[in-house]
C-alpha cells in the first residue's frame, strides 16, 4: 500500500485543525450569546446619529434591542427622519426625536421631550459626524475655517453638549459611547477634515476623562449630576 504524499497529509491535517478551532470558535460564540441573553433588559437610551440601515448606530441599536433595550432615537431634518422611523419601528420604538446638535437650544428640546417619556436613562450612543461634502473632494488644505469649526462642532463637541443634559437624565450612572474611524490613523483619501475629526474623537478618552470625573464628583456630593463614560 502506497502512502499519500506527505503534502497531501499535512495538508489534510492543516485542514482538520482549522475545522476544529472553527467549531470551538462557533461554540464559543453560541455559549456568550447565551450568557448575553436578555442583558439589555431593562435599560433605556437614546441612539443619535443613525442614517440609515447600514449605519454603525443602527448596527448598535439592533443588537442592544435583541438584548432587550428600550431605544429611542433622534434625526435631524425631513430626509432623515423618513430613514429613520421606519428602522426604529423594527426594534419597537416610537420615541423619534428631532434634534439639531448644533444649537444648544434644539438640544435641551430633545431632551425635554425624551424627559416625557422616561424619567431617567441608561446610555447614549453618539454617531454624529458631519461636514460639507464639497469640501471632502479637494484637498485638506483648502479647508475653510467655517467648515472646520461646523465640523469639530457638530462631530465632536456635540458630544460634550449632549453629555451635559444626559448625565441629569442618569441618576444611578450610566453609559456614554462616541465612535471614532480609521482615518484618525491613516490618511484616507478625500477624507480631509474628518480626519482631524476622526482624531480628535480618537483622542476623545481625554474628554471622557474629564466628563466621567467630574460627573462623578457631582454624584457623590448628591448634586445629581451621576452617569459614567464609555468610548
Amino acid at each position: 500500500i502506497r502512502r499519500p504524499p506527505r503534502s497531501t497529509l499535512s495538508s489534510s491535517s492543516a485542514a482538520s485543525d482549522v475545522y476544529k478551532r472553527q467549531t470551538k470558535i462557533r461554540k464559543l460564540i453560541m455559549e456568550q450569546e447565551k450568557l448575553n441573553n436578555g442583558i439589555m433588559n431593562g435599560k433605556r437610551g437614546i441612539v443619535m446619529g443613525v442614517a440609515n440601515d447600514r449605519s454603525i448606530a443602527w448596527g448598535i441599536a439592533e443588537a442592544v434591542a435583541k438584548q432587550g433595550a428600550e431605544i429611542a432615537f433622534t434625526y435631524q431634518g425631513d430626509a432623515l427622519e423618513k430613514r429613520v422611523r421606519p428602522l426604529a419601528e423594527k426594534v419597537g420604538s416610537n420615541i423619534i426625536i428631532p434634534c439639531d446638535v448644533s444649537s444648544d437650544e434644539a438640544i435641551e428640546e430633545t431632551f425635554k421631550l425624551l424627559k416625557e417619556k422616561w424619567d431617567t436613562i441608561d446610555f447614549i450612543v453618539h454617531a454624529i459626524a458631519y461636514s460639507d461634502k464639497e469640501e471632502l473632494k479637494g484637498e485638506y488644505v483648502d479647508t475653510t475655517r467655517e467648515n472646520f469649526y461646523k465640523t469639530m462642532d457638530i462631530s465632536v463637541y456635540s458630544f460634550t453638549a449632549i453629555a451635559q443634559r444626559a448625565a441629569k437624565m442618569m441618576p444611578n450612572g450610566g453609559s456614554m459611547i462616541t465612535l471614532t474611524y480609521y482615518g484618525a490613523e491613516k490618511v484616507m483619501p478625500h477624507y480631509n477634515v474628518m480626519g482631524a475629526v476622526s482624531y480628535t474623537h480618537l483622542r476623545a478618552h481625554e474628554t471622557l476623562r474629564y466628563l466621567v470625573c467630574r460627573l462623578l464628583l457631582e454624584k457623590k456630593k448628591g448634586g445629581g449630576g451621576g452617569g459614567g463614560g464609555g468610548g
